[in-house]
């Protein structure tokens, strides 16, 4: 009986083994398969962050990751080979390259930070679901003051690579900025924005109310959205990622599902996030979330003085904090520039184009050589003066209303007259 039992005992377990029973949750085999699953879901999500790094140029996160790479190599190289590092580094500099960045910006001595504000993005937007935009969108989009600023990516007045800023060239330019001031000083000429040159560069309304985006009313008193759920977000504001997926959501529905309101107020919003209302970390407050969702609404509004306010704001707290970025349309400071000293030529073609940022293009507007030769390189080019420009009859006459009209105060006294 004893060798029966035994026997029977040998068959369950010959059983067990040729897998006739579910493995324990427990067991080695189905952890590791949970394990697995774990790391491919992390890789695929890694995988995501970096694709979306990249439409966003060189993102301070891409950066990051970079030094977490190279920091990680030079630990496991060891210290012999670190002071071999160091001896080839020592002996680069010695001979320098003309190609190198890295090695003219540290020659100017200059700290050239990744900034969020980039109307690149906003093209990117455009060209991937331009095609998918409803006719009805469009045409609540152009009642509204930011059409003329659309319209240009709608018909691709501009390339990819003519929005392409380069970081290097606003840090050029903000090396002459006074805070005290609040101007811009190269040598003896002092310089400032005003709300008539980000209208003569962007087209967006001068009159009317003006919000104070520093004054944030708090929570539980924040007026509903049509679009956005309060308890979906943990501040107060909206992610550049959360309004594309939003967006993408809405074009991928059947065309007699679409809310064509819904879609013209995610471009505004994204519009406004990546480039008018830029912050660092490429979100939009509530409140300006709350004024794209009343298309009715939208133009009461003085945009072009709360575009000029919050960079000035975003400026000064830029100073104060030694903060890294920068909040505000940095890439005004640039069109600006050169609007008012033509260290360019405008694009061919392009000469007269209304709003006059399609005028220029902002990738590498400076000459690294011509400056490092020459420290006071802008204060001398500022001297010389702009350039003469032919201007149509109607540009003028146009100009000319809206001078009489509102009080002008010239942005480069004593310089432009």
């Amino acid at each position: 009986m004893g060798k029966q039992v035994v026997s029977s005992s040998s068959e369950e377990d010959a059983e067990r083994s040729s897998g006739s029973e579910q493995p324990s949750i427990f067991s080695d085999e189905v952890i590791g398969e949970k394990i697995k699953k774990i790391k491919k879901q992390r890789r695929s999500d890694r995988k995501m962050v970096i694709q979306e790094s990249s439409n966003d140029e060189e993102t301070t996160e891409h950066y990051y990751l970079e030094e977490r790479a190279a920091d990680k190599k030079r630990k496991s190289q060891g210290p012999k080979k670190n002071k071999e590092n160091k001896k080839q580094k020592t002996a680069t500099k010695s001979v320098p390259e003309e190609n190198s960045e890295e090695e003219d910006d540290a020659e100017l001595k200059i700290k050239v930070q990744q900034q969020k504000c980039a109307l690149h993005s906003f093209y990117v937007l455009m060209h991937r679901y331009r095609e998918k935009i409803p006719q009805r969108t469009w045409d609540l989009l152009a009642q509204t003051s930011f059409w003329d600023t659309i319209d240009v990516f709608k018909n691709e007045k501009l390339t990819e690579t003519q929005v392409r800023k380069h970081e290097l060239d606003f840090e050029l330019i903000m090396k002459h900025y006074n805070k005290e001031k609040n101007k811009f000083i190269f040598g003896e000429i002092e310089a400032e924005i005003t709300v008539d040159d980000v209208y003569s560069l962007f087209h967006i309304s001068t009159e009317g109310e003006v919000v104070d985006l520093k004054n944030k009313p708090p929570r539980n008193k924040w007026p509903d959205s049509k679009y956005f759920e309060k308890g979906r977000i943990s501040k107060d504001n909206i992610k550049r990622p959360q309004l594309e997926t939003e967006l993408s959501a809405e074009l991928n529905k059947p065309e007699k599902n679409q809310d064509a309101e819904k879609i013209s107020s995610l471009i505004l919003m994204y519009l406004l996030a990546v480039f008018f209302f830029s912050r660092s970390g490429t979100h939009l407050d509530w409140e300006l979330i709350i004024i794209c969702e009343n298309l009715e609404e939208i133009n009461k509004y003085n945009w072009s003085k709360m575009v000029l306010d919050f960079l000035k704001d975003g400026i000064y707290k830029y100073r104060r904090d030694k903060a890294q970025i920068y909040s505000g349309c940095i890439l005004l400071v640039v069109y600006w520039f050169l609007e008012k000293t033509r260290v360019r030529n405008k694009i061919t073609g392009n000469e007269t184009s209304t709003p006059r940022f399609v005028r220029w293009s902002i990738k590498e507007i400076f000459d690294r050589k011509d400056v490092q030769k020459k420290p006071t390189f802008l204060e001398d080019l500022i001297k010389e003066g702009p350039w003469e420009e032919e201007t149509d009859d109607n540009e003028m006459e146009e100009e000319d209303c809206m001078m009489e009209e509102q009080d002008y105060t010239p942005s480069f006294n004593e310089w432009v007259t």
